[in-house]
């Protein structure tokens, strides 16, 4: 009986101290997931404090096709106050790029005589949203006739909104918005050519930094005296292979 006793009193114990290891573990586990979701929390706050990135990024939610009604914000004051304000900021936006092509593609008229400097070298990606709006004025001046302005007024992407706003909304969040645009930029070039130039940005740095991993693989003390042409073209031919 004696030893039955301390046997069973033995396991008890056993049991006791099992349990109690397991419970500071789980509490342990549990202290380290609040404390991962708290510095998560914080760093989020940092990052989307500034109103401009808040700008640019209401503007790429508002011609992202699943989310256009920011139906994310649940207050209906607060996403009705964010709506209007992103529309507002997208309609400055369109006319600021517009205006920019227009002075781009406009005929030289005293100085047609002098030698132009050479044009300021800009990224690929402005490069193709130029080339994206530069076309799709050209089609309309030539739809329009030679005496179409080459302005572009608040009241047109007005318009554009407008329609865009009446479109169904898109309900599979893995549809890409770039491709929408792509097959819809006809209906609005105007708002085309901001959601091309704010769509294409990478949501996260991960690409550069892989990029430049390779590039400080590529580029190193004994082959330093490449051309940046040549390290570009290494660097594409990385890419792709």
């Amino acid at each position: 009986m004696l030893a039955d006793r301390n046997e069973n009193g033995g396991h008890s114990r056993a049991a006791h101290l099992f349990i109690y290891h397991i419970g500071l573990r789980f509490v342990v586990l549990v202290q380290v997931v609040f404390e991962f979701k708290e510095l998560a929390h914080k760093n989020l706050l940092k990052r989307y404090q500034n109103q401009d990135q808040l700008a640019i990024l209401r503007q790429a939610t508002l011609l992202d096709p699943r989310l256009r009604d920011f139906c994310y914000v649940e207050d209906p004051v607060a996403r009705a106050s964010i709506y209007n304000t992103a529309c507002a900021a997208v309609k400055l936006h369109a006319v600021s790029l517009a205006d920019n092509v227009a002075r781009a593609t406009s005929a030289p008229s005293e100085d047609a005589g002098k030698t132009a400097p050479p044009p300021a070298k800009r990224a690929r990606g402005d490069n193709m949203v130029m080339n994206f709006i530069t076309s799709r004025m050209k089609n309309r001046a030539t739809e329009s006739g030679p005496s179409a302005p080459a302005t572009v007024d608040v009241a047109a992407v007005e318009r554009e909104l407008c329609s865009y706003a009446i479109e169904p909304i898109t309900e599979s969040l893995s549809d890409d918005p770039v491709q929408f645009w792509k097959l819809c930029g006809e209906r609005w070039p105007l708002l085309a050519a901001v959601a091309a130039k704010l769509l294409s940005v990478p949501a996260t740095s991960v690409p550069s930094e892989r990029l430049f991993s390779t590039a400080g693989m590529v580029v190193d003390r004994l082959r330093c005296s490449m051309s940046t042409d040549m390290v570009q073209q290494i660097m594409f031919l990385n890419r792709f292979q």
